[in-house]
């Protein structure tokens, strides 16, 4: 049976509230150390604490006030990084003329602060403001009190929804469906919202609702039978739940009319036109569907736009048929998706599903979660191949084939990247977390995988690598920056495109995993910065199982560096260096400075030339040396150890013996 859905379109017969304005722009450069933690004023509570940006647009989130009436604004200065001096500037456009510089319209401005702090205003709703939705702006900067318009360096704008109702008359709205969200076939629960948009209360009313214009369901002089919700005020709203539920027969579209009436006995209100919602929706997606021609989609994208425009209420699977997709996906949010209700593209086999793009990103992962896309090729010319921002989660890519730009010098072209700008390996912010990449071919690009959080006090979190082969890298094959819980395991890290490249990168970071790899670096093996700096808790890293060797640069060659690393234990790795320099700084194995909790046990450390073995440098707090092999030519005199102000601590150093390399 064929499974196209039509468009979802959502009707609502209301006073409009929509800014009819264009405002000018006002945002930081960086989204480093100052930010809007939280913003309180009336009913908007929102929190972004976890999130660094340098603007953001909530005027999604409303508030409804009255003329003359006084509320508090609350705004919360914080930080994504270090604490600096704060200063604050809040703007409201009372008269709804696109801007902010009439007279009262600015809020409150001040500072300095140097440490997190709640900034609280009094704000009078001024009795001639325009009864409509204005918008509200606030702003924390580094660089000193700011305008309403312009740009700065460090610090953070958000904009926000506030609506001045009249004070006097009587109107009440139905201002929304709440649920279900996805509609499926059989019985559903239905819950709306009405609201009091006037200043005369309202003490009871009739509901009703009708399927495909059929016989309506009615509720009568609600707020008298036993269901009181008291007196409605100005401003106030009521969610309201039909004992009835709402039967759909069958699959496909239909059209649901819902409405208040008889408010108060009154008929009509003073405006009428907003007490009906008009919603034509269709059934949530599940079950296996094809796609290919002739299929139930033609296409990826037509299958991804059924997905957006009826949600789905059980797992979907799409059976990709063999073809060449020449698309690009951009996926964000569906509805009904979750843990469960997941979503499967699945190829008959990547040899014969093929995605070709020029796109900046093959995939974007837009805020998107729970999807899954396996045996395909996805070959992407853009920027990157897989891109994750704005809260991509819990997403797989399994047994595909990932190929970048091969002939890149450029840092803008990455095959994966957890960044917030789709050509930038250093795009902080809250990227994405539980994502999984496995048994995949990750071809080219200046990084193969590029996975960066917010800050050295925000992290991402829990990706997977695994199983994969990188190949074709020009600077790194993985690159971590600000995250924690990353498990690299059983890859395959080769044929590098420039000799002075890095198998593995990590640079603040926390209880990292790193087992069983295959490393052919150019010359860095595993280079690890800060790893367990920031992270008071007792977690620890290992670095096990790994074998490093048949280097691209053959005059230095560094197995590990490992600067600032505390609780890292690095076990049953085998690491072999045969570089011409017998320059200490290129070790088989590096500690460089504070290793506070770090062990270094039941490695094989070889050299076959000039190369290092150990390497200690201020390594202040300790590292613990035990039953390591120490293999090496001994003809040569050449230094193969190197201690600099160490502080280690070796155990059952046993004798030295030759060993004849052939």
């Amino acid at each position: 049976m064929k499974k196209r859905i039509t468009l979802f379109i959502l009707f609502i017969g209301m006073m409009s509230y929509g800014f009819s304005q264009s405002y000018c722009s006002s945002t930081a450069t960086s989204t480093y150390d100052s930010e809007v933690d939280k913003v309180v004023f009336n009913t908007i509570s929102n929190n972004t604490a976890s999130t660094c940006a340098m603007y953001t647009d909530f005027t999604n989130i409303n508030t409804n006030v009255f003329p003359g009436q006084t509320y508090t604004l609350t705004v919360t200065l914080g930080s994504c990084g270090g604490n600096y001096a704060k200063s604050y500037a809040f703007y409201m456009d009372w008269n709804d003329d696109g801007d902010f510089t009439d007279a009262g319209e600015t809020l409150g401005t001040g500072g300095t602060y140097t440490a997190t702090t709640a900034v609280s205003v009094s704000v009078t709703v001024p009795v001639n403001a325009a009864t409509s939705q204005l918008r509200l702006r606030v702003i924390s900067s580094e660089s000193g009190i700011q305008p309403s318009c312009g740009t700065y360096t460090w610090g953070e704008t958000e904009d926000y929804s506030v609506t001045v109702l009249p004070l006097s008359g009587f109107d009440c709205a139905l201002t929304s469906v709440d649920s279900p969200t996805v509609f499926g076939v059989d019985s559903n629960k239905l819950t709306v919202t009405f609201t009091n948009m006037k200043a005369d209360s309202i003490f009871w009313l009739d509901l009703g609702y009708s399927l495909n214009g059929g016989t309506p369901e009615l509720v009568y002089d609600y707020n008298i039978n036993g269901n009181a919700f008291g007196i409605l005020g100005p401003g106030s709203s009521e969610q309201y739940t039909f004992a009835k539920s709402v039967f759909v027969p069958t699959k496909g579209n239909h059209q649901l009319k819902v409405w208040v009436a008889n408010v108060n006995d009154s008929i009509p209100d003073n405006n009428k036109v907003n007490d009906t919602l008009h919603l034509n929706f269709c059934t949530g997606m599940g079950g296996v569907y094809t796609v290919g021609a002739g299929q139930d989609y033609t296409t990826l994208n037509d299958a991804y736009n059924a997905l957006k425009t009826c949600g789905i209420l059980s797992p979907v699977v799409f059976d990709v048929k063999a073809a060449t997709y020449s698309e690009n996906l951009v996926l964000q949010p569906v509805l009904g998706m979750n843990d469960v209700n997941t979503v499967t593209f699945q190829g008959v086999s990547k040899s014969s599903v093929i995605m070709n793009t020029s796109a900046s990103a093959a995939i974007e992962f837009d805020g998107a979660d729970y999807f899954r896309f396996e045996n395909m090729t996805i070959n992407g010319s853009g920027y990157c191949v897989l891109w994750y921002h704005n809260n991509a989660n819990h997403n797989i890519v399994y047994n595909c084939d990932l190929n970048g730009n091969t002939s890149t010098t450029s840092s803008a072209y990455n095959v994966i990247n957890s960044s917030s700008s789709v050509s930038s390996y250093s795009g902080y912010g809250n990227n994405g977390t539980f994502n999984e990449v496995t048994g995949c071919l990750i071809n080219g690009g200046y990084i193969g995988a590029n996975l960066v959080g917010s800050s050295s006090s925000s992290y991402d979190y829990d990706w997977i690598l695994k199983e994969n082969t990188f190949t074709n890298q020009y600077y790194y094959g993985v690159r971590l920056y600000y995250m924690g819980r990353v498990l690299i395991e059983r890859n395959t890290i080769k044929d590098f495109r420039y000799a002075s490249s890095y198998g593995i990168y990590q640079y603040y970071v926390n209880a990292v995993n790193i087992n069983a790899n295959t490393i052919n670096p150019g010359l860095y093996g595993i280079y690890s910065y800060f790893n367990n700096y920031n992270n008071a808790g007792p977690d620890s890293s290992f670095i096990s199982n790994n074998f490093i060797y048949d280097f691209l640069n053959t005059t230095n060659q560094l197995g590990m560096q490992l600067y600032y690393n505390y609780n890292n234990h690095v076990w049953h790795n085998t690491v072999k260096v045969e570089g011409t320099s017998n320059d200490p700084n290129y070790p088989a194995i590096r500690f460089y400075y504070y290793q506070t909790g770090s062990t270094c046990r039941n490695n094989i450390l070889v050299s076959t030339d000039a190369s290092f073995l150990l390497n200690f440098y201020y390594t202040y707090n300790g590292v613990d040396i035990d039953q390591n092999l120490y293999i090496y030519p001994t003809t040569t005199g050449y230094d193969y150890f190197y201690c600099y102000y160490p502080e280690i601590r070796f155990k059952d150093f046993k004798t030295f013996q030759p060993y004849t390399f052939t």
